[in-house]
């Protein structure tokens, strides 16, 4: 659970608070809030009498862990850093890494063991984007689990484009993941073709196939596109384990160029 310093740092420090009220919320998004940027049905009104502060609160302090977490993912997605004016930016920043740390803390409640490892690792990544991207896959998992599996693609193509782009590497916008993920692990020296241990390219050939697998997964199984009578819907477990896959790819790739970059400086 969330403890009172974290709620009030959140609300004081992070949003802030103007006249009794919280940042820039009105009555109305207040409430239009929670299902638009948290994913959560909570009905506001229940909440009366009160400030939009009061009442942002005590809706946090009565949620269980799991919508904590989206709550504060909510808010980092409402107010992302450019929000803020230039002078705030550095300050905000750092809140901005810590509450993602305390939301990876609370969905490791309900979640898999390596969700927050994988959330630890994003963050220390600097990609504001990669990391909304990887708290809507977690989010998402069983209550949607179509939208989880366009999250978990999107995830490893965000991924692949940050490294390509911190290299310096042109690349077309509208390629797939398995040639975004081709390109990279090629730069990373993680393609099976640049190894001749049999076991390292049997591991990064399964690697590639995890990858092509997940690319296939999302136009077969997402809400990436329409879909016909016969459509089949995936179930929860199969959106587990895209994310799962997904976030175990990412970590690999980040930690891989982060042991990269350190041998270059």
């Amino acid at each position: 659970m969330l403890k009172k310093p974290e709620i009030y740092r959140l609300v004081n420090d992070y949003i802030g608070v103007s006249g009794g009220y919280l940042g820039d919320f009105s009555y109305r998004t207040h409430q239009e809030f929670y299902p638009y940027y948290c994913d959560v049905d909570i009905d506001v009104s229940q909440y009366e009498p009160g400030t939009t502060r009061e009442k942002f609160i005590r809706i946090l302090e009565e949620a269980d862990p799991p919508a904590q977490a989206r709550i504060i993912r909510g808010v980092l997605r409402k107010y992302p850093i450019s929000h803020f004016p230039p002078e705030q930016q550095e300050q905000k920043q750092v809140l901005f890494g810590e509450f993602q740390e305390i939301a990876a803390r609370l969905e490791k409640a309900a979640g898999s063991p390596s969700d927050r490892v994988v959330s630890a690792t994003l963050i220390r990544f600097d990609a504001e984007y990669v990391s909304e991207v990887w708290a809507h896959a977690l989010q998402r998992r069983t209550d949607n689990p179509e939208a989880a599996i366009t999250s978990a693609r999107s995830l490893l193509e965000s991924v692949c484009k940050h490294i390509l782009d911190d290299l310096a590497v042109t690349y077309e916008e509208s390629l797939d993941l398995p040639k975004l993920y081709r390109m990279a692990a090629e730069q990373l020296n993680l393609a099976p073709s640049q190894h001749t241990e049999q076991v390292f390219k049997q591991i990064l050939g399964g690697c590639q196939s995890v990858v092509e697998g997940l690319g296939s997964l999302r136009n077969k199984l997402s809400d990436a596109h329409g879909k016909g009578r016969k459509a089949v819907r995936p179930s929860a477990r199969h959106a587990e384990l895209a994310v799962n896959l997904a976030g175990a790819m990412a970590m690999f790739l980040i930690r891989t160029w982060e042991d990269r970059k350190s041998l270059r400086f």
